[in-house]
């Protein structure tokens, strides 16, 4: 499940120019480049030798206010469904490649994702967790907690 922050601002974050290297320090990061097709019609994947057809299924979504302090906290339950290899791509679309960086914390069960785009800007930031909101898990809000200070912090 994706969870969003609507209170981070997404241009201070962007102008913190030493936070993936701080995050870094703290946390277990892993990176990989994905170079995505985007259409009207879903979003393609290049592979090896193939393309491959997706679809964003958003399953559920809710909002918690005040889930900590003055944070609130909207969680998404998506999945990327896979269609199948195609052959042609449709001829409106734009390619880009995403950069995807995933932090966690040593139980390794709560992410920090940061999305970089082509040119290296943040264009997404979220938390991802199995997590879901009516758990009230108390280490997964201290792990968010954690992440959002360290957002936060200039």
């Amino acid at each position: 499940m994706r969870y969003y922050i609507p209170e981070l601002n997404l241009r201070d974050i962007r102008n913190n120019i030493n936070l993936i290297e701080n995050l870094s320090t703290k946390f277990t990061i892993q990176e990989y480049t994905e170079n995505i097709v985007l259409s009207v019609d879903g979003y393609y994947k290049c592979l090896e030798d193939s393309v491959i057809k997706y679809k964003i299924i958003e399953k559920d979504s809710k909002i918690i206010k005040n889930f900590i302090d003055n944070y609130s906290l909207i969680g998404i339950d998506t999945y990327d469904k896979k269609i199948g290899e195609i052959f042609n791509i449709p001829p409106e679309h734009s390619m880009v490649i995403i950069k995807t960086l995933k932090f966690s914390i040593e139980n390794g069960k709560n992410f920090l994702i940061i999305k970089k785009n082509n040119n290296n800007k943040i264009i997404d930031i979220y938390f991802e967790s199995d997590k879901k909101l009516h758990d009230n898990d108390i280490f997964f809000k201290n792990d968010v907690s954690l992440f959002i200070k360290m957002l936060i912090c200039k």
